[in-house]
């Protein structure tokens, strides 16, 4: 009877997917990898470059005059001919518009702000999808070690199926201790299966950020260290208030409402436009002229055009220094929580590492000992099994978390973070 259930055992394990599923590659995928490719290949940095890149040809165009404008006139002509070079005086002139001293000065200022604000977007979104990038990716590493710890338990219980059937060929143990053991193997194998078909959207994920076919190969990420203990709160908030891209962002946005509301002020002067033209007079001199004509945008039915245009420019300003101040509240808020997840985090790796681990090894390691003297039951034995196999997988999801909490909290921060010890050196 033994035989049959050690052959049935054999069958359920070499058919399991721990047995015959291979890594589907065999190179290392590491994260500054991934961060290169994601900066190189992503479509929202690439659209967001792309935007940068046309904001700045939009100050020079401030800046610039309007073209002017050359005419000719046909002064007299005759009206028993259709000829216009009959006329008796021919004009030719050009026309061309100024603006108030200053006022082409506000608009490149204008322009020029405004393409830095475009400027610390795109560096934002960079800062995003590396955010993304990296999260992406520890979830990919801990997809992967969940099949590595979920198979080596099933290792775990291959050798309990050995120690049940011992007992059992020896009439110490019983029928269903071995059962139990085959139910825990199966149990297991199903679970690498399930684990293994989620891989394939984590990987697809990862794949998509980086502007990859979603089967893409992209192989098993690179095992790593803990990254190093961030500066204290009040120096990561000052950091944030002063790296933080978005906030600089805001920042310019007021220094642009300023201009504007500067412009809209300037907008009261007039404009000029001169007209410089040169007569060809048939039978007597020839003449020039010069004309200069000035918009007068302080007449009564006008001016509650400019009017508005300053008032909706102070309003402007208004919104946006009420933005930056909002702002302000909501990049302290997220270094607040991303570093109580870092600590949290912190604390679990720890926790997991000196005490649960070590003492749950232990507890297995006496189980089996206990078991294979009769001093313990197999449910025991299954059970110390199952617990080291969840503090192990939280063990790994704990220090993952770590690495992503890291990666929110450079992103409140708005810059790659380094120990006051790194600092100081």
């Amino acid at each position: 009877m033994h035989t049959r259930l050690l052959a049935a055992c054999c069958a359920l394990w070499l058919g399991s997917p721990a047995a015959t599923a291979q890594t589907d590659q065999h190179t290392e995928l590491t994260l500054s990898w991934v961060e290169r490719e994601a900066i190189s290949r992503n479509p929202r940095i690439a659209a967001a470059r792309a935007d940068w890149e046309a904001s700045q040809e939009q100050a020079p165009q401030a800046r610039s005059l309007d073209p002017p404008s050359l005419y000719t006139m046909f002064w007299a002509v005759p009206d028993d001919t259709p000829n216009p070079g009959s006329a008796r005086e021919i004009w030719l002139g050009v026309k061309q518009r100024f603006p108030y001293p200053g006022k082409l000065a506000l608009r490149g200022r204008v322009a020029e702000t405004a393409s830095q604000i475009v400027g610390q977007r795109q560096s934002s979104v960079e800062a995003e999808v590396l955010r993304q990038a990296r999260r992406l990716y520890f979830d990919l590493y801990f997809g992967y070690k969940q099949i590595e710890i979920t198979r080596a338990h099933l290792d775990l219980a291959r050798e309990f199926v050995q120690i049940a059937e011992a007992r059992y060929a020896t009439g110490t143990g019983g029928q269903a201790d071995v059962l139990k053991a085959l139910v825990e193997i199966a149990d297991l194998g199903n679970r690498v299966r399930v684990l293994e078909r989620n891989l394939r959207p984590a990987r697809a994920r990862l794949n998509a950020l980086l502007d990859r076919e979603s089967n893409a190969e992209l192989g098993r990420p690179a095992e790593f260290s803990l990254s190093s203990t961030p500066p204290a709160l009040d120096t990561l908030r000052r950091q944030a208030l002063d790296q933080r891209s978005e906030r600089r962002a805001a920042e310019l946005a007021v220094d642009r409402s300023q201009a504007s509301v500067a412009l809209a002020e300037r907008e009261y002067y007039p404009d000029f436009m001169t007209d410089f033209s040169y007569w060809n007079v048939r039978d007597r001199p020839n003449r020039w002229m010069l004309m200069v004509e000035a918009r007068l945008p302080l007449a009564f039915w006008s001016r509650g055009r400019y009017d508005a245009r300053t008032q909706q420019a102070r309003a402007e300003q208004r919104g946006n220094e009420a933005d930056l101040r909002q702002l302000d509240n909501q990049i302290l808020l997220a270094v607040e929580e991303a570093f109580s997840e870092l600590e949290i985090a912190a604390g679990d790796v720890i926790l997991y590492k000196q005490t649960i681990l070590p003492q749950a090894r232990q507890a297995v390691d006496a189980l089996r000992a206990a078991y294979q003297t009769d001093q313990t039951t197999f449910l025991n034995l299954i059970d110390s099994e199952r617990s080291l196999l969840r503090f192990e997988l939280a063990y790994q999801r704990a220090r993952v978390a770590h690495e992503q909490s890291m990666a929110d909290l450079e992103r409140a921060v708005g810059a790659p973070l380094h120990s006051e010890e790194e600092q100081k050196r």
